[in-house]
């Protein structure tokens, strides 16, 4: 996904700000997932079972209900490597589900769940 501001408050990109959020999942992810470790202390879980693993602004993680999947960015305007969404904002507790949000600006859609 490319936006502009935060992913939390993402809106139409501009020139002066542009940014790409990537999600890997699969056998690519599993495979960076086995690259990054130890796992870290899963603050938020949704199922039991379910693993997180980060080193720097990349965040992975495995859920036995949908496999692994991994979280970076990138600043579009500058080559930073930046967080792409994260374990704070994509696993939720599996009573919370998934919530939608729209950039005010965009009205691009993106689902966010919230711990």
């Amino acid at each position: 996904m490319i936006y502009a501001g935060d992913l939390g408050d993402a809106w139409q990109p501009t020139k002066e700000d542009r940014k790409l959020s990537i999600d890997v999942t699969g056998q690519p992810a599993k495979d960076i997932c086995d690259a990054i470790y130890p796992d870290i202390k899963a603050e938020c879980t949704a199922e039991k079972g379910e693993r997180q693993r980060r080193e720097g602004h990349v965040w992975c993680a495995y859920r036995p209900s949908n496999g692994y999947t991994c979280y970076f960015g990138f600043d579009l305007r500058t080559g930073r490597r930046i967080a792409g969404r994260s374990h704070e904002n994509v696993f939720s507790h599996a009573a919370a589900g998934v919530r939608r949000y729209k950039g005010a600006a965009s009205r691009i859609p993106l689902h966010i769940a919230w711990c």
